[in-house]
């Protein structure tokens, strides 16, 4: 079996995925925070890739695309339990630990015959905080 070192560099995405754990973030975006002299693209990439693999961090396909965003799992280990609500426009997400949502789900099995899988239950819309913004702007 390989053993599995803990890097600076994949310290550095760890601790940036963990207090950034609020939203989402693509590997792109990932790599524009971390990189350095120290800390090329292919590193980051090829490391988000093992933190995915031994559970660190979540994987969410995107809404419409192939592509992925990740966030870090630590205190949220248990995404296959709840819904989320993920702002359309500041990238912010919520894990929603809500009993009123238990009865929807519910609901949705008796009648239509539905299962809904709660690990990919992402809600869309907008924060209060960019909705007051939305309207500030019009």
């Amino acid at each position: 079996m390989k053993r599995e070192y803990n890097t600076e560099q994949k310290r550095r995405i760890t601790e940036f995925l963990k207090e950034n754990s609020a939203r989402h973030w693509s590997a792109s975006e990932i790599a524009a925070a971390v990189c350095d002299e120290h800390l090329g693209k292919s590193t980051v990439y090829r490391l988000i890739s093992k933190l995915f693999e031994s559970g660190i961090i979540r994987r969410f396909e995107t809404a419409g695309s192939k592509s992925f965003v990740y966030q870090y799992a630590g205190e949220n280990s248990d995404c296959d339990s709840h819904f989320h609500l993920k702002c359309v426009k500041c990238g912010r997400l919520v894990h929603m630990h809500c009993h009123e949502l238990v009865a929807v789900k519910e609901h949705i099995i008796d009648e239509h015959n539905f299962i809904i899988g709660s690990k990919r239950a992402i809600l869309y819309g907008e924060c209060t905080d960019c909705a007051i913004e939305s309207k500030a702007e019009k």
